[in-house]
């Protein structure tokens, strides 16, 4: 997968521009998150970890200029059996299967928690390490993070893992090329 096409599946589904996700995608590059290199169908292919560390900077950052910092929040956060959020995602990229599965992830910087919410009604909730406890009630926390409550709806992450599991890049490279 193509940061263009992330960036263009991302955008409609959040109702968001296409200028503003490309600004995050920038800003994930400046810190060395997304890969830098060509452009377009020179771009180099984006692993499943950096699609989403994107989708789950870009569904919650309030102000680019924050993304440095909600990205060290989001790296660092991990559920009750020590697995972190980034991987965890990207391994339901990964799997077309798991990721029906997925209903919504919600993002809530300022608490700071991201839960996968799954079709049966299971969740699996991701905090900082330090406050991870049994019966954690993120409203009681007092400090406030960057960002605002994000959401990666079901319709937007089975696409994202449909053209992330298939040749969609090279499938249009193709379309493009013999035209």
């Amino acid at each position: 997968m193509k940061a263009t096409t992330l960036i263009n599946t991302a955008s409609m589904y959040r109702g968001r521009s296409i200028s503003r996700a490309d600004s995050v995608a920038t800003a994930l590059r400046q810190i060395g998150i997304l890969p830098k290199g060509g452009r377009g169908m020179n771009a180099p292919a984006l692993t499943a970890l950096e699609v989403a560390a994107f989708l789950l900077t870009f569904s919650s950052v309030e102000k680019v200029e924050d993304v440095p910092q909600l990205v060290s929040l989001l790296q660092a956060m991990v559920d009750s059996d020590g697995n972190r959020i980034v991987p965890t995602v990207a391994a339901l990229i990964e799997d077309v299967a798991a990721a029906y599965a997925v209903r919504r992830i919600l993002v809530m910087p300022n608490t700071p928690m991201v839960e996968i919410e799954r079709s049966d009604g299971e969740s699996q909730r991701f905090f900082l390490p330090d406050e991870w406890v049994p019966g954690f009630v993120p409203s009681a926390q007092g400090e406030a993070f960057v960002g605002q409550i994000g959401l990666i709806g079901g319709a937007v992450f089975h696409q994202i893992a449909i053209d992330f599991g298939s040749n969609y890049d090279e499938q249009v490279a193709t379309i493009v090329g013999d035209a």
